[in-house]
């Protein structure tokens, strides 16, 4: 493992992450979840784990999923291939690729 110094909130969401769990981190604006995030990010980039990151800002609220599309743009095709059908199929459809269950595709 690199030589980082990671304590505290940080050795926690970073052993949570390693053991594949949730993470959540919120609280008033100011408090640091950001600071948080970016430290995370970059001990599990350091140990060679592919972070994906976005920051939607409050002119987004009314665009669902932006966050998800502007993440996946980068991924290649063949990683959200690999996934099992029941994410992939979620992913897909978030990421309006294909219409979700009973719907029909959006003509514009």
């Amino acid at each position: 493992m690199p030589d980082r110094a990671v304590d505290g909130p940080e050795q926690a969401a970073l052993r949570l992450l390693r053991e594949r769990r949730g993470l959540l981190v919120h609280g008033p604006a100011g408090i640091g979840k950001s600071t948080l995030l970016a430290a995370v990010a970059a001990a599990a980039s350091d140990e060679g784990v592919t972070v994906l990151r976005c920051s939607p800002g409050p002119e987004d609220t009314g665009l669902p999923y932006l966050g998800l599309i502007d993440l996946f743009a980068r991924i290649p095709d063949e990683v959200v291939a690999a996934l099992s059908p029941g994410p992939r199929g979620a992913l897909l459809t978030a990421l309006l690729h294909r219409p979700g269950p009973g719907r029909r595709p959006d003509g514009l």
